[in-house]
């Protein structure tokens, strides 16, 4: 009984052996890491959107509202809106990178999303910010330079 054991597993051991060895699946880029002026790292994001499908999964939600305030806007469906680009920004006050004539804002950095839509061959820039969903940006303004940090370090 012991000999048929030991041949058992030596059999085992010879399949597992020569089994055929798989890669490993690629992993997905690693945020970018920039040092800045003081020396302290920041990470800077991306965020890829694909334009939906019915067979994807859903959109970020900021990028869904930002679509379904177009579409409504424009009297289209949603499906003629295009996302060109969505990304994670520090905007350099609280006007969120779309100040208005007259108006005073918070000197403060304020993490958002600027988010590019594209309907008809025209550029329609989203902004938001804080807790405030995306809006429509008719005169953006451009967000603080790539590795400028809420933190300090």
């Amino acid at each position: 009984m012991k000999v048929g054991m030991f041949i058992a597993l030596c059999m085992a051991f010879v399949l597992v052996a020569c089994a055929p060895v798989s890669r490993p699946a690629a992993q997905p880029p690693s945020p970018t890491l920039t040092v800045v002026d003081d020396g302290s790292l920041v990470q800077e994001e991306n965020i890829v959107v694909a334009k939906p499908t019915e067979r994807s999964q859903p959109m970020l939600p900021p990028v869904s509202a930002a679509i379904t305030d177009l579409a409504g806007r424009l009297g289209v469906a949603p499906a003629e809106i295009e996302v060109v680009s969505v990304e994670a920004v520090v905007w350099p006050d609280g006007s969120l990178g779309c100040p208005q004539p007259g108006m005073l804002y918070p000197q403060v950095l304020q993490e958002g999303m600027r988010i590019r839509l594209s309907a008809a061959g025209v550029l329609y820039q989203y902004h938001s910010g804080e807790r405030r969903a995306p809006f429509l940006c008719e005169n953006p303004t451009e967000p603080a330079p790539p590795g400028t940090s809420l933190g300090g370090n």
